[in-house]
């Protein structure tokens, strides 16, 4: 090492530099306050076109240009600044206009006149329903208009806080909807006029338009829209009603609703989109009969979580898992334990045959939905994180500590560790609740269990049961419900498990009949291959394979059978025809039939499963079975139990019935992916459920042995 040698003058100036640089206060970061937007724009719906009008009043500090973020496909026909014309620089999208040295301070007026054309292609029939955008940013038809906040519809301005003054001017019966107050709507001079104003909010703007009839009615000061398409305003008071008593409950559940209004919008092609204060629904979604107690709760509950209280995107979106539990599965909860109990398994089973394994990743690693997998991890894996520190918290304390989030964090970016810090609060333990999230979090995978070996012995008057409950690498510190039934009770027992075992013993007067570890489905862990009925999401999850056509259908079913493929997101699996050698493609393949074979060889291929397919059948009630007798189209999907982890399905429509109605029901089936069996008529859904899976790992019938 070399060390310099400073004269001394020379070190004494550098120490008279150091002082005077340390005596300046910090350099002020540039940086915009906050924005105002005055957007007056035209929809052009013949041409797709939008021209608008943006006066921006922006509140900086110490900023020496105003960048603005457009459109790649606007123009920019005008640009003043101050009241005068301004130079400025264009290019993919983003807008830099200097200020000059007087006005890098305090509140600088942009007027930006702009045109352009907005076609993203949307899906009119959509087959895969994984991305619930399709990648539609902006698009502008016959139909309506559709734009997400961040497609460049307006000049985006980075700031703390945003304000809007938005008018949309549009031909006559085209109304718009965007978040905030309602001024009005109106229809002067033959085009139509729709008024919004939206006084304080972080986010950016998406707007809407369409032929809207608007219904409404009130939650005390908060008015609740529907803006539906003439076929579909049928369907309003329902929505209305539900929407209401929505805003109610959760109200009650976390706080005061916080934005000026509800609305349920219609839109031309199928989305379940949540916004500040509203939500976009498709119309071929809001026409189905269960929407009002599932998706529209789903996205009433994102006023309060994700768009009441704002995700930290650096940390992971925790505001799926946390409004699937406190809508979706709350509501399964509020009918009944069994449906409580039977939709945590489903998660288990969805985690098991979409994510786990080479499509997993990280729960701090997503971010939104774009496959099963991600759906399996980010709403699933998320949902279960909560309900299992809800029950180590308890009841109460986990109710109150999200009360206690969303007073604080509304309108802020809030991470997992918000919610951590919460519980804490709570009564948690602090270092026990940072390892439990750093745990649900960082890993990969979920917790493999199993029972060791487990004894029974009676000693005087009392049977005494002593088992070890095991598990692999990596371990998990968990806390473990087991269940001990005898002929008179039941009895629980937490077991804590933090390493490979943990030994658990049970006594009892009463004689033991059947041990379960988890019955009720509280801990997220991974499946055994026995756990997992044979579904619909088991074609879905295949890695090899092949699509036969069955001898019974002629080549006209072909479509048919690329159409399921592609909604069952396995457009890319090889078709053949039965002649061509099925017992091939079973030795190697998960097999999916359009039809039944018909030859020999095609029968022989399959005898096995046939077989088997009347056990299984059995399980059926006889209101099933005549159901599955009347339909015109049906999926059976089954275990080999010839070759074990391997699938044989049949899509089977009656011949009689119009290929359009088979269609329908083959791009329907995707929607029904936790189900081993479907029966449609004329495309309608009409019966439909689960084989029961075979012997569980974790579970002991004492009677048996």
């Amino acid at each position: 090492m070399h060390t310099a040698f400073i004269p001394g003058k020379l070190l004494l100036a550098c120490l008279l530099v150091m002082a005077v640089m340390l005596s300046r206060p910090c350099p002020v970061l540039a940086q915009v306050l906050s924005v105002r937007h005055e957007i007056d724009v035209r929809l052009d719906l013949a041409t797709k076109t939008l021209r608008g009008r943006d006066v921006v009043t922006a509140q900086i500090r110490d900023a020496a240009e105003i960048v603005l973020h457009l459109g790649s496909q606007v123009s920019v026909t005008k640009l003043d600044l101050g009241g005068r014309p301004a130079s400025y620089k264009a290019e993919d999208g983003v807008l830099r206009v200097p200020l000059p040295a007087n006005a890098r301070t305090g509140d600088v007026r942009l007027a930006l006149e702009y045109v352009g054309r907005f076609d993203d292609p949307w899906p009119e029939n959509p087959h895969v329903f994984d991305n619930p955008g399709y990648g539609v940013g902006a698009t502008i038809t016959s139909d309506g208009a559709f734009f997400l906040a961040g497609s460049g519809w307006y000049p985006r301005l980075d700031a703390r806080e945003r304000s809007f003054l938005v008018t949309v001017r549009a031909p006559r019966g085209i109304y718009a909807v965007t978040s905030g107050t309602l001024i009005g709507h109106g229809d002067p001079e033959g085009e139509s006029v729709s008024k919004w104003i939206c006084a304080s909010t972080p986010e950016e703007l998406a707007l809407f338009a369409g032929p809207f009839i608007q219904e409404m009615r009130r939650i005390g000061q908060i008015p609740v829209y529907t803006y539906f398409y003439p076929d579909s305003v049928q369907f309003s008071p329902v929505y209305l009603e539900a929407a209401a008593r929505h805003l109610q409950f959760f109200s009650r559940l976390h706080g005061a609703y916080a934005f000026p209004k509800f609305a349920v919008v219609e839109n031309f092609f199928p989305t379940g989109y949540g916004f500040p204060s509203f939500t976009l629904l498709g119309s071929q979604v809001l026409q189905l009969p269960f929407i009002p107690e599932t998706s529209l709760r789903h996205e009433v509950a994102h006023c309060w979580w994700g768009n009441g209280v704002l995700v930290d995107s650096t940390g992971g979106n925790w505001s799926e898992g946390l409004t699937t539990y406190v809508a979706d599965y709350l509501a399964k909860e509020q009918v009944s334990t069994e449906e409580s109990v039977e939709y945590r398994r489903q998660i288990l089973r969805d985690y098991a045959l979409l994510a786990a394994g080479q499509e997993d990743f990280p729960l701090r690693r997503f971010s939104s939905r774009i496959s099963p997998a991600s759906r399996a991890v980010g709403y699933g894996k998320a949902m279960f994180v909560f309900h299992m520190a809800r029950r180590r918290v308890e009841n109460r304390a986990f109710w109150q500590a999200l009360r206690d989030v969303y007073a604080k964090r509304l309108f802020k970016p809030t991470s997992w560790e918000h919610f951590r810090d919460a519980f804490v609060a709570g009564g948690w333990d602090a270092a026990e609740a940072n390892d439990f999230f750093k745990q649900w979090l960082e890993r990969t995978g979920a917790p493999r269990l199993r029972l060791g070996k487990v004894g029974v012995e009676r000693m005087g008057a009392r049977w005494i049961v002593r088992g070890e409950l095991l598990q692999t690498e990596p371990y998990y510190d968990l806390h473990v419900p087991v269940r001990l039934q005898t002929t008179t009770f039941g009895e629980n027992q937490l077991v804590h498990l933090s390493g490979p075992r943990a030994a658990f013993s049970f006594s009892s007067l009463d004689q033991p009949v059947g041990l379960d570890v988890d019955p009720e489905a509280h801990v997220f862990r991974q499946l055994a291959p026995e756990e997992i009925p044979v579904t619909v999401n088991s074609i879905k999850s295949a890695k090899a394979l092949v699509a036969v056509l069955g001898g019974s259908m002629d080549e006209a079913y072909l479509p048919v059978l690329r159409l399921l493929l592609e909604s069952l997101g396995q457009g890319g699996a090889e078709i053949i025809r039965e002649k061509e050698g099925v017992a091939a493609a079973l030795a190697r393949r998960d097999v999916l039939f359009l039809g039944f074979p018909i030859t020999d060889k095609g029968r022989e291929a399959v005898a096995s499963v046939q077989r088997n397919n009347w056990q299984v059948l059995e399980q059926l009630s006889q209101q099933e079975t005549l159901a599955l007798a009347r339909s015109d189209a049906q999926l059976l999907a089954y275990a080999d139990p010839e070759r074990p982890g391997r699938v044989v399905a049949f899509f089977v429509p009656r011949p009689s019935i119009d290929m359009q109605a088979t269609e329908e029901a083959a791009r329907k089936i995707t929607h029904y992916g936790k189900y081993s069996y479907l029966g449609f008529e004329k495309g309608v859904n009409t019966v439909k459920g689960i084989w029961e899976p075979q012997d569980s790992p974790l579970s002991v019938d004492f009677e048996e042995e």
